[in-house]
């Protein structure tokens, strides 16, 4: 699409207004007019769509920056405390048990909020 010289229109479409002003050249000054009419029409057209380019611009920014730390969150990782071997009479195998309170400091470490449970937390 062309560029198009708005201003040199408008000017063009002043003169010729002038130009027409004969009662008997209406229908001229009518279409110079309308012509008139389209270019703000177009203009208001121009005006919104670059207001939505703005605003995709700045939603592929964001959209940009939340993959960015998503990827940052998946990639880290948590060192938990070691685990240690729980014997109860009535199993027949011992279990592998994490302390909860390490297992909460670790996580506060690497920077995780944990949710108060309501259980002394």
């Amino acid at each position: 699409m062309s560029n198009i010289d708005k201003q040199a229109l408008r000017e063009e479409f002043k003169m010729m207004q002038e130009c027409y002003s004969d009662p008997s050249d209406r229908d001229r000054q009518a279409i110079y007019i309308a012509a008139e009419a389209l270019l703000d029409e177009l203009e208001m057209a121009i005006d919104a769509c670059n207001g939505w380019q703005r605003k995709f611009a700045e939603a592929d920014e964001r959209l940009e920056a939340a993959e960015k730390r998503i990827a940052e969150l998946e990639a880290r990782e948590v060192a938990l405390p070691p685990t240690f071997w729980y014997e109860h009479d009535d199993l027949p195998r011992e279990i592998p048990v994490l302390s909860r309170r390490l297992v909460i400091n670790a996580l506060r470490d690497a920077g995780i909020k944990i949710a108060a449970t309501g259980k002394g937390e």
